[in-house]
């Protein structure tokens, strides 16, 4: 099964999933139209927030840290990924 884990907001794509490793296409960011198209489980709104998500999974080694740190700073320093939230 082609595994969706959270969602999030990227600046310049949207909405996006972070996907299992393992899914293939596209792996590990979708926009939320691909992961629809692809068939993606769960449904994307019913995939935790990255937040959500971090509580249930905290970041343990420092190579998880700089991920994170890459992908999730919004640029104006807010860390903001919440998807409910996004303008």
């Amino acid at each position: 099964m082609k595994k969706g884990l959270y969602r999030f907001v990227l600046p310049h794509l949207g909405e996006c999933a972070r996907t299992h490793l393992r899914a293939g296409d596209g792996a590990p960011f979708l926009e939320r139209s691909v992961y629809e198209a692809l068939q993606f489980q769960p449904a994307f709104d019913a995939l935790p927030t990255h937040d959500e998500y971090r509580i249930g999974h905290p970041v343990s080694n420092s190579s998880a840290r700089r991920y994170e740190q890459f992908w999730f700073e919004r640029g104006d320093g807010s860390g903001d990924t919440d998807v409910r939230r996004a303008g």
